[in-house]
């Protein structure tokens, strides 16, 4: 599985559109981070507040990204000429989440430098809300991977995308009021739900809603874990069955 996880790496690291995104992620966190810059965003706070909330963006850039590049490699015959050349769907579902998630980091690191650039204060809460976010975007991936590889048809893969992306806004907007509504064992099971989406996590650790929906930063590393194992398992059932003609 080393060749298809340096095969599928190859095609991430060399696609314009990641490419672009990367460049983007940089110049944007930079631009909008920096205390002195002309651009500002419509909230209050300081560099390590304006750095969480721009975070957002690279949730929005693999909703596109993972869909679309898997949707390349199935029209284009990349991952029948994989399952030709003796490999299962398995394993080229792994290599290509293993490569997704990759570039995701890769994404957030290029991120992270440019807040350190801008001025980010490298404080010890920073730096664990970023790694949060970082492994909430992997959560959010491995979410997208199911529907890249089980929905093969463009407009069924883009309806879905957008379906889940809206499905996991929503939850984070009417999540808030649901929060600030209950009390005791009941908001605890609304913010540990709250929390099972990326966006969720991204809010509640931005400036905005730390207080009353972050669960504790260890809780959501363990959410985001357990929603990859259980969305790695979903993606690889059966797969192995399934007929590609």
């Amino acid at each position: 599985m080393k060749n298809l996880y340096k095969a599928i790496m190859k095609r991430i690291i060399t696609n314009p559109f990641f490419i672009l995104g990367c460049i983007a992620a940089f110049a944007i966190t930079l631009i909008i981070s920096w205390n002195n810059s002309p651009v500002q965003l419509p909230i209050s706070g300081n560099t390590n507040d304006k750095m969480i909330f721009l975070s957002a963006a690279i949730v929005a850039f693999f909703t596109i990204f993972v869909p679309l590049l898997t949707n390349i490699e199935y029209s284009d015959g990349v991952i029948r000429n994989k399952l030709i050349s003796g490999y299962t769907q398995v394993q080229v579902y792994i290599s290509s989440l293993l490569g997704h998630m990759t570039a995701a980091f890769i994404m957030w690191a290029v991120y992270m430098l440019a807040g350190i650039l801008a001025g980010a204060d490298m404080t010890g809460k920073f730096i664990f809300s970023n790694i949060v976010i970082l492994v909430a975007i992997l959560n959010y991936v491995a979410t997208m991977m199911i529907l890249a590889f089980r929905l093969r048809k463009m407009i069924p893969l883009v309806i879905g995308v957008m379906l889940v992306f809206q499905l996991c806004f929503n939850l984070v907007t009417i999540g808030n009021l649901f929060i600030s509504l209950s009390k005791g064992t009941l908001n605890k099971i609304i913010v540990l739900i709250y929390n099972i989406p990326a966006l969720g996590q991204w809010f509640s650790n931005t400036s905005l809603g730390e207080e009353f929906n972050n669960p504790g930063r260890p809780i959501q590393l363990l959410i985001s874990i357990a929603v990859i194992i259980i969305c790695t398992f979903i993606g690889t059932f059966r797969l192995n069955k399934r007929d590609l003609t």
